[in-house]
């Protein structure tokens, strides 16, 4: 029985080590916020994509970087997204880069709590 435990947490290891490789490698943005837009989990790709040192938007409001010309929409997309009524068609906007460049960005949200983190919908 020992030798099935050992052998389901090497296989537990093994698929968290791959996906772990996957989730570092990617260059898709994954931001997680609260219902007030304060980041409590950023992507690896944050850093290489927008130039901010790893870590940056954690405890912040990411909204400061969308361009003047773009955020009432995208304060607008979130507030749906909290009440649950984004349709899942994607946002695009601009955000400021660290060096002060502009890039362009689409994000889709989802709302997920304690009991939906899980959910696949």
């Amino acid at each position: 029985m020992n030798d099935d435990a050992g052998n389901g947490n090497r296989l537990l290891q093994e698929l968290d080590d791959h996906f772990n490789r996957v989730f570092q490698s990617m260059s898709d943005i994954i931001v997680v916020t609260d219902s007030e837009g304060i980041v409590t989990f950023e992507s690896p790709s944050t850093s290489t994509v927008l130039g901010y040192p790893p870590g940056h938007f954690i405890g912040r409001s990411p909204f400061s970087l969308i361009h003047e010309d773009d955020v009432e929409m995208v304060l607008q997309e979130f507030a749906e997204v909290v009440q649950r009524e984004n349709t899942g068609v994607p946002t695009e906007f601009r955000a400021r880069r660290a060096d002060g460049s502009w890039i362009c960005l689409e994000a889709v949200g989802r709302t997920r709590t304690a009991s939906t983190w899980s959910s696949r919908t």
